[in-house]
């Protein structure tokens, strides 16, 4: 799964399949990760259906979405794993959390170099 690679498309539909999952989720559904194919097909508006379709069988065919006969899917924890590694927002929050201190420690260094460097200038004014 870590050399799986996606084309932009399956990326962005696994994206979109996966704001829904979270969505789901913190609206306390039961089956967060079960998606109908009608209610879904309204979510992915902005794909056409052949990228929609070539997308979900690319999606089935690594192992992110378990396919049911009637059209439904279910987003797999495989899929969710690969979209929660490879985002960059995902990953952004996540090096923020772990170096968040480096973070403050920089941010009040540059600080504190500001106003001295302003109050030098300050100073050579009068």
């Amino acid at each position: 799964m870590s050399n799986t690679v996606l084309t932009k498309n399956t990326y962005k539909y696994l994206k979109i399949i996966y704001k829904e999952y979270i969505n789901k989720l913190n609206n306390n559904s039961k089956q967060p990760n079960y998606f109908d194919n009608i209610h879904f097909n309204k979510i992915s508006k902005k794909f056409n259906d052949f990228i929609a379709n070539n997308a979900r069988n690319s999606l089935v065919d690594i192992g992110f979405l378990k396919p049911y006969t009637d059209g439904a899917f279910l987003l797999n924890d495989t899929g969710i794993v690969y979209i929660e590694t490879h985002c960059f927002g995902y990953l952004f929050k996540k090096w923020i959390i772990q170096h968040i201190v480096s973070v403050i420690a920089l941010f009040i260094s540059l600080l504190s170099f500001l106003l001295s460097v302003t109050s030098v200038l300050v100073g050579l004014q009068k």
